[in-house]
């Protein structure tokens, strides 16, 4: 957080910002789900979809997870037409919404329902019969580049580093991922090129004794982040990459996970397969933060200065389905949200 080139690294990234934050400390611990009573959505959730660890699902349950996504890649495009599949949908959407959902108040609640659309296509149109798994990569903090989600396993790994190298039109410094279940997976939104990765980290994020910057998404720095006491606090120290001084930026677990795995993910800030449950790890998170005192957190919204920030404000997702309003992401236990985490 002391070093200039982080301001290199956030205009890389985003290019869009230059933010001046305020905010104070406070400490939590325990997952609730007890209701904010100042919620207005009508009706109660007839199911409850339980999100779990990526690791705690058996192999079976980690396979049909794989198959689903996959079969996104054989589902027509509502969005783009052809020869687009519905999963370049959600590229799509992410993409071209990227710089309206980062480094502000939306970036939480935005991402949240965005999960929840994928979660019901992936259980509407492709059978799932379970709900996202998330990727709790403070586990992994050890050695990241090990861990069981970025297996070589043809049926459950995500795959491991890129590892062919060769010309392409759209280098991305990255190389092709040759393993796994997403092998040689084609990426159609932005660009036509196949899935790449490369684990790398910018000098500045290293630290001797931390393993590929894991000084920033350890159990340690987790804590840091639940202790937050307000919501604008929280959300910079997780999400990162906010400017507080010209050579001054938050890092944070959200932005160093995607330049650290690399290619398709840091270029386009999203991939078909680590995306989700990198970005439900966050979410959980999130979730976690709240359930410390759900009565004053659960709708707690701000701006980046600490004033009110409006909850009616709309979310929007490109056709792909109706907005929502962002009070209406911010309980997980009301429809249309309804999920919780083990």
């Amino acid at each position: 957080m002391k070093n200039s080139s982080f301001l290199v690294l956030t205009l890389v990234l985003f290019s869009f910002f230059n933010l001046s934050v305020f905010g104070s400390i406070n400490r939590g611990r325990r997952f609730s789900r007890k209701r904010s009573s100042n919620s207005t959505n009508g009706g109660t959730c007839e199911t409850i979809l339980v999100r779990r660890e990526w690791r705690t699902l058996s192999y079976d349950e980690q396979a049909d997870y794989i198959r689903a996504v996959k079969c996104l890649e054989r589902r027509p495009s509502r969005l783009l037409g052809p020869p687009y599949r519905r999963c370049d949908d959600f590229q799509y959407v992410h993409c071209n919404s990227r710089s309206k959902v980062h480094l502000n108040e939306i970036f939480l609640s935005w991402h949240a329902y965005f999960l929840v659309i994928y979660e019901k296509v992936l259980r509407d149109e492709c059978g799932y019969l379970g709900a996202l798994p998330y990727w709790n990569w403070s586990l992994d903090a050890d050695n990241i580049t090990q861990s069981p989600l970025l297996s070589s396993d043809p049926l459950v790994g995500f795959g491991s580093n890129g590892s062919v190298m060769r010309p392409d039109p759209n280098d991305l410094g990255a190389g092709i991922v040759s393993d796994g279940a997403f092998a040689w997976m084609r990426v159609m939104y932005p660009t036509h090129a196949l899935l790449q990765r490369n684990f790398r980290l910018d000098p500045a994020f290293l630290r001797p004794g931390y393993y590929l910057g894991s000084q920033y998404y350890n159990a340690a720095r987790l804590n840091t982040i639940l202790s937050q006491k307000t919501f604008i606090w929280f959300l910079m120290t997780l999400e990162g990459n906010y400017m507080l001084s010209r050579d001054q930026v938050i890092v944070g677990p959200h932005s160093v996970l995607h330049t650290l795995l690399g290619g398709v993910l840091i270029i386009t800030f999203f991939q078909f397969s680590v995306f989700y449950p990198h970005h439900c790890h966050v979410e959980r998170i999130y979730q976690l933060w709240k359930s410390q005192d759900p009565e004053r957190r659960t709708y707690e919204y701000s701006d980046l200065h600490g004033n009110p920030a409006d909850l009616d404000r709309s979310l929007d997702y490109m056709g792909l389905v109706p907005s929502i309003r962002v009070r209406d992401a911010m309980d997980a236990l009301k429809p249309p949200m309804c999920y919780r985490y083990e």
